[in-house]
């Protein structure tokens, strides 16, 4: 769910209350997650070409945990990309 008020988080899903861990690392809960962390010029892709880009991403992030991945997508810059 977003919001359409003109805030600089419009445009991020918002994230379920959790309060179980059980809950919070449920797989719907680290989709949104994951999906916040990417570029908005990722997100604005159409299907076809969003999947490849983020499965570039998840390649050469070569994480194995969802942290590593996180880190790896909050340190992409613009030359990361090729489009």
């Amino acid at each position: 769910m977003r919001h359409t008020y003109n805030t600089r988080n419009r445009l991020q899903y918002i994230l379920p209350n959790t309060r179980l861990a059980k809950t919070y690392n449920a797989y719907y809960v680290q989709g949104l997650r994951f999906y916040n962390l990417l570029p908005l010029e990722i997100r604005e892709f159409q299907s076809k070409k969003f999947k490849h880009i983020l499965n570039k991403i998840l390649i050469q992030s070569e994480g194995y945990t969802f942290e590593e991945i996180e880190t790896f997508i909050v340190n992409l810059d613009d030359t990361t990309f090729y489009f």
